[in-house]
């Protein structure tokens, strides 16, 4: 019989969807692993599975939508659009 820890959820619950979360947010499995329960093999397990990976990307885009989406508020009015695009040029090629 198959440890428990190493098999795929049968369906993605709200306790997936939080722990793609914070994955998205960049949250290392230890911390992933007291905000949520999961052990850290269950987490490896459970962010190999793609349709959790997905959900981490997804959150991912979110977050990052998001944030440049302050950003370009905070920054347009600032300093004005030219020197946000240039900022934005500068962000993009620094990832």
């Amino acid at each position: 019989m198959a440890n428990i820890s190493s098999v795929p959820p049968k369906k993605i619950t709200p306790r997936h969807h939080q722990l793609a979360a914070f994955k998205a947010m960049g949250l290392p499995n230890a911390i992933i692993e007291e905000r949520t329960g999961y052990t850290q093999s269950r987490i490896s397990v459970l962010l190999s599975d793609p349709r959790i990976a997905d959900l981490v990307v997804e959150y991912r885009n979110q977050f990052l939508t998001g944030q440049l989406a302050d950003q370009s508020q905070r920054l347009t009015q600032e300093l004005g659009k030219s020197t946000y695009a240039d900022y934005l040029k500068r962000l993009i090629k620094s990832r």
